[in-house]
């Protein structure tokens, strides 16, 4: 027996995940393009500021 499962709701179930994925993506992403001569205290606190940002989006999609 074989159950059909959708990609549409196997990405549901997985975005969490992805959600975190992509936030780390964009973390490095604006720390390598926009803040590369910033001080090390600046890119550690908008790294952290994405990061929270992501976290809490994820956390907001587990609890929907």
């Amino acid at each position: 027996m074989t159950t059909m499962t959708s990609y549409l709701s196997l990405l549901r179930l997985a975005l969490p995940e992805v959600i975190v994925a992509v936030t780390a993506l964009c973390v490095l992403s604006a720390d390598l393009m926009f803040l590369r001569k910033s001080t090390t205290r600046l890119r550690g606190n908008i790294g952290a500021l994405l990061s929270f940002a992501g976290c809490a989006l994820a956390i907001g999609w587990i609890g929907h």
